[in-house]
């Protein structure tokens, strides 16, 4: 599986946003009453990233590593809590930006798979 951290690009802009998801399926009777049940066992979260001082080989590598594990799922490692996730990108397109002084800024969001 790919890891993530190979790509040696350094820690993401704080504050990182993270979610925790649960779903869940809701069914309203014609009486107006409300039923609800968990749609799986277990939630998952989303994590999203953003890197505004990358160089134009750190975005290189990032969007070969994209073009590589599309799909796939690949290790993240929480840059605050230091725990490993398997991940999807959760977007099936990464966007860039290029900024004065040759950095260029991106985000995205991974999704946390089983």
């Amino acid at each position: 599986m790919a890891n993530f951290s190979d790509l040696n690009l350094g820690n993401p802009r704080i504050p990182l946003q993270e979610t925790n998801t649960k779903k869940v399926i809701k069914m309203e009777s014609e009486s107006g009453y409300l039923r609800s049940r968990s749609r799986s066992i277990r939630g998952f979260k989303t994590f999203s990233l953003n890197y505004n001082d990358l160089s134009e080989s750190n975005i290189e590598d990032l969007i070969e590593f994209f073009d590589l594990v599309a799909g796939d799922a690949f290790v993240w490692q929480h840059p605050i809590t230091s725990t490993n996730y398997n991940v999807i990108f959760q977007d099936e397109s990464i966007s860039y930006t290029y900024n004065e002084g040759g950095y260029v800024e991106t985000s995205f969001t991974l999704r946390e798979v089983w």
